[in-house]
């Protein structure tokens, strides 16, 4: 892939990323329409009624400077704790569930919001192309 200047430890790493953050990540109108458009479509894969409980899970998910780039909220305080506990259930299940037999890729599976397939020029809601139209 041609990736150079990889940091050779974690620690290193870590700091890399800490100050990556710290210098480039900003708030931007931009980021918020791109962070809102993809919180909006992932809360729209689960019953309307679910909606809110999925956006505070992806703000859970999100460390503070990534929340300030894209202009969230903080969640609740009970989210963050909530999130890491659900991922740990969820892995410990997946443990114990038999080897697949076949390979299991994301993109095989039937994708709701583009059933008929897309053009990767034609992705995102309908309503960022009405206003990149204007």
């Amino acid at each position: 892939m041609g990736i150079q200047n990889i940091p050779p430890t974690y620690e290193e790493l870590e700091r890399y990323n800490r100050d990556y953050k710290r210098d480039k990540f900003r708030y931007a109108e931009t980021n918020q329409r791109v962070g809102s458009s993809t919180h909006d479509l992932f809360a729209s894969w689960f019953p309307r009624l679910f909606a809110p409980m999925v956006r505070q899970g992806i703000y859970a998910m999100l460390d503070a400077p990534m929340l300030e780039a894209f202009g969230f909220p903080r969640p609740f305080g009970f989210m963050p704790p909530l999130a890491r506990l659900a991922l740990k259930m969820r892995g410990k299940f997946v443990r114990f569930l038999p080897p697949r037999k076949q390979p299991h890729f994301f993109t095989d599976i039937p994708n709701r919001t583009y059933p008929k397939g897309y053009e990767i020029a034609e992705l995102g809601p309908p309503r960022m192309h009405k206003a990149e139209a204007v």
